[in-house]
């Protein structure tokens, strides 16, 4: 699970620092871009931006369900603000590809 949790703060530190190159470089914006992330994060909150969420939310409040084909997971963690946890939620799609976890952002959205 660490290579999970790796990939969960990688995410959300590019998201959170608005270095969106990052995630291009690896792939990671085929169905979400960053101008629908950057779009959906200023309609949530127009007066503030996220913040990292603590290293335990990774681990204590992160959903992760493994596909029943063992191919990957889907992953939701919800992003934090300066006030706490939110309900705007980052959903991810990590795949296993030959011996190698990759991912990419699925959705951004209110649960």
């Amino acid at each position: 699970m660490d290579g999970i949790y790796r990939i969960c703060k990688f995410a959300m530190e590019c998201i959170v620092h608005g270095d969106y190159a990052l995630l291009e470089d690896c792939n990671a914006l085929t169905r979400v871009s960053e101008d629908d992330i950057r779009r959906v994060l200023k309609e949530y909150a127009s007066d503030e931006s996220p913040v990292m969420p603590p290293d335990a939310a990774f681990e204590q409040t992160a959903y992760i369900v493994a596909y029943r084909d063992g191919s990957g997971y889907h992953i939701d963690i919800n992003f934090w603000y300066p006030s706490g946890e939110s309900d705007l939620t980052l959903q991810l799609d990590v795949r296993k590809r030959q011996g190698q976890l990759s991912f990419i952002v699925d959705d951004i959205h209110v649960l």
